[in-house]
């Protein structure tokens, strides 16, 4: 009876440790989902973002009316500002903002030459998305009092009329967009869309074929393993800008750079053709002078 007893209370003994060690170990499962679900709603940790430097971008809808495009990350929007104004004076006649508020944190915008805005950020679940929106062009409607003849300008912002996904993926090492920028041709109309994208998480950059959604690598640091037809730079740091600049007696020029610190680099397709031919590291002054880009009389096009 009593060797029972014991028995019976080692069993009890037992089934409480048991449950005391469940019931631990389900607190600390329950803490680190909650703590995922916390850091799920959290930002992205960007210092290029996180401070005022940001890009925005200007569309002209005509010679009286424009749309000033910026974005925040911690907000999770895209602003589109319009102002109407006075041709001659240039004084405003007319401003209204929309905001268009994300399901994912924006990281980088870029607005395209034919008027289309893409836009790359991060998910809750950490994937990378870049969307393209393809925009109206909003419009001002004036309206002028009958008594006092005097105008009133009802300003309507660009809306998204349509998005397009161009890239929805949680893949390592590509994490994080910092700068995006369009890759040209002197027969833009024969060749489809395509991008250069740069990552924060390992500074690569990539070239994003919009029709096929599909990201090949186009410049690296120096590692061990890279897929042949990738420019090796010695050092990639992410950029906090790109530029497009035409050169002339060298060639359409994508230079990624940050006004604070080098080294910069630069992408060259010196026949202007859509491929890309050589990658320059940018380290000095006498590296920009090499490369013609600081001489601004040799521009064709574009700026830096």
């Amino acid at each position: 009876m009593n060797h029972s007893t014991c028995k019976y209370s080692r069993s009890g003994v037992l089934v409480a440790v048991l449950a005391l060690f469940t019931s631990a170990h389900l607190g600390e499962i329950a803490e680190a989902a909650q703590g995922a679900i916390e850091s799920s709603k959290k930002p992205p940790n960007v210092r290029a973002l996180s401070g005022t430097f940001k890009r925005t971008f200007v569309k002209m809808h005509s010679s009286t009316r424009r749309t000033v495009i910026d974005f925040s990350m911690i907000d999770k929007r895209v602003s589109f500002r319009c102002t109407e104004f006075d041709a001659e004076s240039r004084r405003t006649l007319g401003y209204r903002s929309q905001d268009r508020v994300l399901s994912y944190w924006p990281t980088c915008i870029r607005l395209l030459r034919d008027g289309t805005l893409v836009v790359a950020g991060r998910s809750a679940r950490g994937a990378t998305i870049i969307e393209q929106w393809h925009l109206s062009n909003g419009g001002v409607k004036v309206v002028t009092d009958p008594k006092t003849g005097e105008k009133d300008y009802a300003v309507t912002p660009p809306s998204v009329r349509k998005v397009e996904t161009l890239y929805d993926e949680a893949r390592t090492p590509m994490d994080m967009v910092c700068e995006m920028i369009e890759i040209r041709t002197l027969e833009d109309d024969a060749v489809g869309m395509r991008m250069l994208i740069q990552f924060y998480s390992t500074s690569d950059v990539f070239t994003l074929e919009v029709g096929g959604r599909e990201l090949t690598k186009t410049i690296s640091s120096p590692t061990s393993q890279l897929p042949l037809g990738v420019f090796v730079v010695n050092k990639v740091f992410p950029a906090q800008l790109s530029s497009f600049i035409d050169i002339d007696q060298v060639g359409y020029t994508y230079v990624f750079w940050t006004p604070e610190y080098y080294p910069w680099f630069a992408i060259v397709d010196s026949n202007r053709d859509g491929i890309l031919d050589s990658a320059h590291q940018l380290v000095t002054e006498a590296d920009l002078v090499a490369l013609g880009l600081l001489n601004r009389e040799n521009f064709i096009s574009g700026n830096w």
